[in-house]
Parts: C-alpha cells; sequence; structure tokens
C-alpha cells in the first residue's frame, strides 16, 4: 500500500440511533453503526475495516490495525474528521504522509453533494 485512503458509512442496526428509544422490542445493540474502511489507492484492495460508533475508540483501533498490517511507509488521506488526528499520530508517529480532504458546501446544495475544490 503505496498511499490510501480511509472511508466511513454509515447504517444502523433495527432502527437508526435517533428512533431506537421510540422502538417496539429494539436490541440491545440497536442504532447507529459505521464501516471503517482502508482503500489501496492504486490496486483497490482493503487492508483493514471495522465495525463501530463514529468515535475516537474506534478511530484508534481502526488505525492501530491498518498501521499494523503495513511494512513501509505509506500516504494516507481521510476526511475531515477529527478523530483521525490522533489515532494516526499514536499508531504511525512521524512515519506516514498525513493528509485530510475537507469539502465546502456550495450555498443551496444538499448535504451530500460533491463538494468543490478549496485549496491545496
Amino acid at each position: 500500500m503505496a498511499s490510501g485512503s480511509s472511508a466511513i458509512i454509515w447504517s444502523f442496526i433495527y432502527a437508526k440511533a435517533k428512533n431506537v428509544p421510540k422502538a417496539k422490542a429494539a436490541p440491545q445493540d440497536a442504532g447507529d453503526v459505521w464501516t471503517w474502511t482502508a482503500i489501496d489507492a492504486d490496486t483497490k484492495l482493503v487492508p483493514c475495516w471495522a465495525l463501530g460508533t463514529r468515535d475516537a475508540g474506534t478511530a484508534h483501533a481502526f488505525i492501530s490495525d491498518l498501521a499494523s498490517r503495513l511494512a513501509n511507509r505509506v500516504q494516507l488521506t481521510t476526511d475531515g474528521h477529527k478523530v483521525y488526528v490522533n489515532a494516526v499520530e499514536d499508531a504511525f508517529g512521524a512515519d506516514i504522509d498525513f493528509a485530510q480532504l475537507y469539502g465546502a458546501q456550495r450555498p443551496g446544495e444538499a448535504r451530500y453533494s460533491p463538494s468543490s475544490f478549496v485549496s491545496c
């Protein structure tokens, strides 16, 4: 993995977290779940993935797992989720080229519309 990226995909078990309190017979693990995925930019291989919440604990476990699977220095690009910063620092130290991409929502566009290029 010379360069790669990380993606977080949202889903839910039984019901969305906001609907769990109103749900009938919701299981204990009902609510939001996030799939954290590392993807090699060149080969599209997935060296690791994790299921969990969208928090620092899951970020640390996910990034630590990724670091344990890599033999060489890599370039890692993530979205702007703040929990990546400490997780990457703790797992890789200075032995990584790390960047975060931030998108800007244009006025009048839907939340999940493609963002415009801001700067490099």
